[in-house]
């Protein structure tokens, strides 16, 4: 029985691994990282070639031709890449007529398809191939192709398979005697299908529908909670768990690798909740993969997943359109990883629907519809009671200990902006604690959090911050009442530090932060127009009502504590992850989909 290996990002689809079995083949699958390679190498050591001789290696590519040969050395087997295809026809290899198996380039006889690689185990030759690859020292992509061309051709007794066109959908490669031993499904210009085996259509059923959400896990927990698109991961898991489907979600291998089981349990806190790793992605037959915490614009999982009928949804959460604009007029967000802008794929769309969160439709749904050419739907917006669960966990504490409390008369105030983006920055809410204080003296300090000149998001001109933030504008300052302070996190800040938080938001109108402070009786002065009945609710940019609304606060949140919260929990019910007419919704929005 031969062993098959493939190196790759996502293991086959499982249609593809039982064509494997029914041939008579070992599957092994190592995902592609850097980290794996040289965790192989040190945990299979060889006398004579060291983990170090690996590390000099300066190209990438020539890291991974000379991994796959190592592993072959220890091993014994074949390398086939993704889109590749055995035949019974390789139970006929004798490995002992060869050191090695490669095969010719049908686009260039001066050249080597890398994709399929074969030995038997401590092959000498093979050995000093490894050697002599990792000796090149070359930059040049180009030239050392050629490099590596030769040094294999050159290799003692290699067998130099030849591809051909035989079939319509693939390239075949073949023996001396015109047997198919492979097939390549792959070409530049167009997606070859592999032969899957027809499924019978079934109805479905909540039960019998499959999701899977991406969602990002952290090595640190209190990571977690510092983007809010993983809690609506959570959030919507949730609420697709109490409408009784059948979904997971997928998780990086990469992060996956960097994580202890407790902190994944954490992370992961209702015993319902079920993962898969992103790599194994097309081997589970989802119905619908739903892209939230993290995407991915790979074309053969695009393609794949759309050969294997699974709807694919863009479930987008950040303002694209200002977040897109600021990258290009101010090279701002430099977190997010470089993008190529492809909004299609092979000519065909990335997404069968993109769900947009409500407060994102106004800018953006025309934005999307016409970038992405799919439709473009507003879905409810999804919160959790156990977001206090997942709070008190990451803070060691009892959910009790986050609750607001009753301190003293005079208040400590805190602006929670991210400061990343001007849709929610600190200046509008800075203004309204100054109108405020100027009337009224109560407020005892003012914190502005999430202000650092060292930020790798944006490039924040503290300097000039600084000096708008003067002691001559603002009685705040003069008064010493005032402070910048980097990020914290949140609830954790409010329930040692401050008593009340003051927001402004531009083009985002609902944010789980109102709902995280009014559910624990925080009062939150806000202009969220989506939920202006969720804490204390000012209209648009008038600051100087929001400072009225804030000097409010300060003289009577204390004395209706209690309404405060019963009122709150009441209008934001809605929201919740239990609620029937969102799960209705949500169930209306997962069949219309697959329809």
């Amino acid at each position: 029985m031969i062993d098959i290996i493939s190196i790759s990002k996502f293991k086959p689809p499982q249609g593809i691994i039982d064509e494997y079995t029914n041939i008579g083949g070992n599957y092994n699958f190592i995902y592609d990282i850097l980290h794996n390679y040289e965790c192989f190498i040190n945990d299979n050591p060889i006398n004579e070639y060291k983990l170090n001789d690996f590390k000099k290696i300066n190209s990438d590519f020539l890291k991974r031709l000379v991994f796959i040969l190592y592993y072959l050395y220890v091993k014994g087997g074949i390398y086939i890449d993704l889109h590749v295809v055995p035949t019974v026809n390789i139970n006929n290899l004798n490995f002992n007529d060869f050191s090695l198996l490669s095969v010719v380039s049908i686009l260039n006889d001066k050249n080597l398809f890398l994709g399929i690689i074969g030995c038997k185990k401590n092959e000498s030759n093979i050995l000093q191939l490894i050697y002599d690859l990792t000796n090149i020292d070359c930059n040049d992509n180009s030239l050392l192709t050629s490099l590596i061309y030769n040094k294999i051709i050159n290799t003692n007794n290699v067998l130099l398979l030849h591809e051909k066109n035989i079939f319509d959908n693939c390239v075949s490669t073949v023996n001396i005697n015109g047997d198919v031993l492979f097939n390549h499904y792959y070409d530049d210009n167009k997606f070859y299908k592999f032969p899957l085996k027809n499924i019978e259509p079934t109805v479905k059923t909540e039960k019998n529908i499959k999701i899977g959400i991406t969602l990002n896990v952290f090595k640190e927990v209190k990571q977690f909670c510092s983007n809010g698109i993983n809690q609506n991961s959570l959030y919507l898991c949730e609420l697709l768990l109490n409408a009784g489907f059948d979904t997971y979600f997928i998780l990086s291998d990469t992060n996956l690798m960097d994580i202890t089981d407790e902190n994944l349990k954490i992370q992961l806190y209702d015993d319902r909740f079920k993962f898969v790793k992103y790599s194994d992605i097309l081997t589970h037959g989802f119905d619908i993969f739903i892209t939230l915490s993290f995407s991915d614009s790979n074309i053969y999982v695009h393609n794949y997943l759309k050969y294997m009928n699974t709807k694919i949804v863009g479930y987008f959460c950040g303002n694209s359109y200002i977040i897109d604009t600021e990258k290009i007029l101010y090279n701002q967000h430099k977190n997010i990883q470089e993008e190529s802008f492809q909004f299609y794929n092979n000519n065909k769309p990335r997404y069968d629907e993109i769900w947009s969160i409500p407060q994102m439709s106004d800018l953006n749904l025309h934005y999307w519809k016409i970038l992405y050419r799919c439709n473009v739907t507003t879905v409810p917006f999804v919160w959790s009671r156990n977001a206090i669960k997942l709070h008190s966990i990451i803070n060691n504490c009892h959910e009790n200990d986050l609750l607001y409390k009753i301190k003293n008369t005079e208040k400590k105030i805190a602006i929670l902006e991210p400061n990343i983006s001007i849709m929610k920055w600190a200046l509008p809410a800075i203004l309204i604690c100054e109108n405020c204080y100027r009337n009224n003296k109560n407020i005892k300090h003012l914190y502005i959090n999430n202000i650092t000149s060292d930020s790798k998001i944006v490039d924040l001109n503290l300097n000039k911050f600084n000096k708008f933030m003067n002691k001559n504008n603002f009685d705040l300052i003069k008064d010493k009442k005032c402070s910048i302070e980097s990020r914290y996190n949140t609830l954790e800040f409010m329930s040692k530090i401050a008593d009340v938080v003051v927001s402004h938001q531009w083009g985002n109108p609902l944010n789980y932060l109102y709902f995280d402070l009014a559910w624990l009786g925080y009062p939150i002065v806000h202009n969220a127009s989506l939920c202006k009945d969720v804490g204390y609710y000012y209209e648009g940019f008038d600051y100087t009502q929001a400072s009225e609304v804030l000097n409010d606060v300060l003289h009577n949140h204390d004395h209706n504590l209690k309404k405060y919260i019963l009122n709150n929990r009441k209008n934001i019910d809605r929201f919740l992850s239990d609620n029937i007419v969102l799960i209705a919704k949500y169930k209306q929005l997962i069949f219309n989909l697959l329809n």
